[in-house]
């Protein structure tokens, strides 16, 4: 056999095309959880860093916090995406203690999915419509986890749905509300 036989240029060519081929695919799979990554609710540690690194337009923060109830400020933790839809999520607590007693929420309207708060209403009664600074809102009392008394608020605000629930007394979740509003 000639050394001409044994030793094909071409065939040399084609295995390093293959082997350059299979090393980009792999190394774009390897790429691709992080760019699907960057897209999840994940944890910021404000709501400044969250505006710093997402678009979302609009993110809408209470200006009155209840002195009385111990409320934290700023939240406790505070989520955020911006796609596949904006979504900002805030959890407050009481001073002193880590569960969460108050969770705001705001997503896009047209959202695919609704994002689940970290206070859950076990019972409910039918909810009543109120009137939240000339905005209709969505009124819920019920009980969440160990029997506690709960609340939650939710409006439309411009494509935005805001939702508040909370182990706080119902005027305060409305009064919260209604400081998140500006006028129309």
């Amino acid at each position: 056999m000639s050394l001409e036989k044994r030793f094909r240029p071409h065939q040399f060519i084609k295995f390093g095309f293959i082997v350059f081929v299979m090393a980009a695919v792999l190394a774009l799979l390897n790429w691709m959880p992080t760019l699907i990554q960057q897209h999840r609710l994940q944890r910021f540690g404000s709501i400044d860093e969250v505006r710093k690194e997402l678009h979302i337009s609009k993110i809408y923060l209470p200006t009155y916090i209840p002195e009385g109830l111990n409320l934290a400020w700023p939240p406790s933790e505070v989520y955020a995406q911006d796609t596949p839809f904006a979504a900002c999520i805030m959890q407050f607590s009481f001073r002193g203690r880590k569960e969460t007693e108050l969770v705001i929420q705001q997503a896009a309207a047209d959202a695919p999915y609704r994002l689940e708060p970290a206070i859950r209403i076990r019972k409910r009664d039918a909810g009543n419509t109120i009137t939240v600074k000339d905005r209709k809102a969505l009124f819920v009392r019920g009980v969440c986890d160990r029997e506690v008394p709960c609340c939650q608020l939710t409006w439309d605000e411009g494509g935005t749905i805001i939702t508040l629930t909370g182990k706080i007394p119902a005027r305060e979740i409305v009064r919260i509300a209604a400081s998140m509003l500006p006028e129309k």
